[in-house]
């Protein structure tokens, strides 16, 4: 390709293949103004990986919500284009130090429906408004890609040690920790992820769970959902549905089997543990056991909702009272397992320091305004950055970075149709892998000194197949924790977010 100055032809099959080479989903470039791109020399002519990474301050911030991403959505839909999202982000190399990002328009299409020639002329066009604003150094690149939505006894008590190791992240899922992996009772092949724990404070001995609606309620259903005493059925939400409960089964025989090989080598204690552990899971099995409430309050799916237009995409989930033993339950906080968080990310803006969490857990506290999702206090590089982090049932502990301009979504979904308004969460790096997966929706997004920043909905990123909705997202993308409060109010409640137990080293 020639320079944005310059006439524009469409890519290669091999520039189409491998242009995004390192991002998570790998998907194919339709089209996009910029620098010439040669194929690698070598051997296995496999190109340097990229990654992405927030925009930070750019000119663009003061004009993108205002004005310029609509007009972009109109010359889009004037040319028939099917797109499915516009993001904006800096695409880097990490190998190459020297270069620094640039700031592309990236916008996503459904596979197979704009041919590379035609791509050609939408990213000429895009690139004419963009100068419009004088904005020469934003470049604009077409991608193909889906927006997705990624969807008994009392819980265990969290262990603060990693040991026994047999057991820690077997455990895991069957304690209180944020991040459990959950399914409606009507429907155990789909899963999604517990948010965060709150109370309303008219009823603060009723423990109530955040997630999102698509993960607990039919997709054929769209209406306001109330639960009282004569509803009937509930809505059952269950612990560990039918994938994942398998998959629970298969990490634990595994784990037995590598316990009794370090046999040799591990106190005989740490293999009676993990026996003893097996044995009490019995229980479990019983998917009746594993009921841990159901849905009392959730609003339809709106895509524009609100004054500002984000997507309103929640449930409240009622808690059964004999799920949570009190001197088990520690409240909302993360169980980090071995993940670690860069020093200079934990705490407030304010410096305020807090000390790593010996017992593995990053008590939640406080929000994050949305006026520092786009204008973060905390730096990277010299530059804004908000490093944010999440667990999700699929993809489990994961870092990444808060952009600081929105992403614009496209639905085409179940009868739903419109543009909404996303906080977009990139990778942390390229070695990282993707922020998050199918069956992390409902995820709580954190930042290092454990405020909530939002609520994880979906993200986009290339289609698995004709039939298969994307399963390694690029960009994830989430619901501002300002924006779920203020809706939960518009809807009766009001809400107090259930704050961590303090512990003791």
């Amino acid at each position: 390709m020639a320079t944005s100055s310059g006439a524009l032809s469409s890519p290669s099959d091999f520039e189409s293949a491998l242009y995004y080479h390192g991002l998570p989903s790998n998907p194919r470039l339709v089209a996009r103004t910029g620098a010439p791109w040669y194929l690698p020399m070598g051997p296995w002519q496999i190109p340097k990986p990229k990654e992405l990474r927030p925009v930070g301050n750019h000119p663009l911030r003061e004009v993108w919500e205002d004005n310029l991403a609509f007009k972009i959505h109109a010359l889009l839909n004037s040319l028939d284009v099917e797109w499915t999202s516009t993001d904006v982000v800096r695409i880097a190399v990490p190998e190459d130090s020297d270069s620094s990002p640039f700031v592309v328009l990236w916008i996503g299409v459904m596979p197979e429906t704009l041919s590379r020639d035609e791509g050609v002329v939408v990213v000429s066009k895009c690139r004419e408004v963009l100068l419009e604003y004088d904005l020469a150094d934003v470049e604009v690149e077409i991608r193909e890609s889906v927006v997705t939505r990624s969807v008994g006894p009392a819980l265990l008590e969290h262990e603060g040690d990693l040991w026994p190791y047999a057991t820690y992240d077997l455990r895991k899922p069957l304690t209180a920790s944020v991040g459990l992996s959950i399914s409606p009772a009507s429907k155990l092949q789909r899963k999604g992820t517990g948010g965060f724990w709150l109370v309303d404070e008219r009823d603060p001995s009723t423990l109530l769970l955040v997630t999102c609606r698509h993960v607990v309620l039919p997709e054929s259903d769209n209406d306001h959902y109330a639960s009282s005493e004569n509803t009937e059925p509930l809505h059952q939400v269950v612990l560990l549905g039918e994938d994942a409960f398998d998959t629970h089964t298969t990490s634990r025989q595994v784990a037995w089997g590598r316990a009794k090989q370090r046999n040799v080598d591990v106190a005989q204690d740490d293999l009676d543990y993990a026996l003893a552990f097996e044995a009490s899971l019995v229980e479990w099995k019983d998917l009746s056991n594993r009921v841990l409430g159901h849905v009392v309050l959730s609003p339809p799916i709106a895509i524009h909702a609100g004054s500002e237009g984000f997507k309103e995409d929640w449930a409240l989930v009622k808690v059964d009272s004999s799920k949570v033993n009190p001197s088990h339950f520690f409240g909302n906080a993360i169980d980090l397992g071995s993940t670690e968080i860069p020093s200079k990310y934990i705490g407030y803006p304010d410096d305020h320091r807090l000390p790593v969490p010996f017992d593995n857990l990053l008590p939640l506290k406080g929000t994050i305004p949305t006026t520092e999702l786009r204008a973060p206090l905390t730096r990277d590089c010299d530059k804004p950055a908000l490093l944010v982090l999440k667990c999700g049932a699929t993809t489990g502990v994961t870092r990444g970075w808060g952009n600081t301009l929105v992403s614009y979504a496209r639905h085409h979904i179940d009868g739903i149709q419109g543009t909404s308004k996303e906080w977009a969460i990139l990778p942390y790096s390229e070695r990282a892998g993707a922020f998050s997966s199918a069956g992390d929706s409902g995820a709580v997004i954190v930042d290092g000194a454990g405020r909530i920043g939002g609520l994880l909905t979906g993200g986009a990123g290339r289609l698995g197949s004709p039939r298969e909705p994307a399963k390694a997202l690029d960009i994830a993308y989430a619901t501002p924790i300002d924006f779920l409060m203020e809706r939960l109010r518009e809807s009766g409640v009001r809400p107090v977010i259930v704050q961590a137990r303090p512990t003791e080293a």
